[in-house]
């Protein structure tokens, strides 16, 4: 099958029109999400570039679902099951995967729904404590890798230090 300019450029429309629709409506849930975050500081919108860009390259994007773990779980090492930490650190990275894993992403997530439900705002929201917000995010990820590993009788020092720097840099980009 071959397939002339003409349908090329048809085919590139269709495609042109589809992805500005998909990157409309990206735009209308950041503003949703946008209006309905407590204590968000309006003067920072995510610009329409911003968006556009995300959109570009949405493909390398991971979609990461989290659980529904109350929060007492993942800071409280007494709520920890033994088969829950022991989940948890068997998934962290080693150094036979590497230290490119999702479940540092997880942590640092849940480090992030802490901060927003012990502050009531989201960390970074303005320039002034960005570094002060980031090193707590920091702080809150590690703690709940010290939960999740003293549940499964092992310490936090057993974590390798490559995985503890690159919980950091992920705490760090959030």
């Amino acid at each position: 099958m071959k397939a002339t300019s003409e349908d090329y450029i048809v085919l590139k429309g269709i495609y042109k029109t589809k992805a500005r629709k998909d990157c409309d409506d990206i735009e209308r849930y950041v503003r949703d999400i946008e209006t309905n975050i407590p204590h968000y500081n309006h003067d920072r919108k995510v610009r329409r570039e911003e968006i556009d860009q995300f959109c570009k390259l949405a493909s390398h994007v991971k979609v990461i679902r989290g659980s529904d773990l109350s929060l007492k779980l993942t800071f409280d090492a007494n709520s920890w099951t033994k088969d829950a930490g022991k989940t948890l650190v068997g998934a962290l990275p080693n150094r036979d995967v590497g230290v490119d894993s999702s479940v540092l992403i997880y942590v640092a997530f849940l480090a992030w729904d802490g901060f927003c439900a012990s502050h009531n705002r989201i960390p970074g929201d303005n320039d002034e404590t960005v570094n002060a917000d980031t090193q707590e995010l920091i702080t809150l990820a590690e703690k709940v890798l010290g939960e999740a590993t003293t549940v499964t009788g092992g310490q936090v020092d057993e974590i390798s230090e490559s995985v503890k720097t690159e919980l950091r840099d992920v705490c760090a980009e959030m």
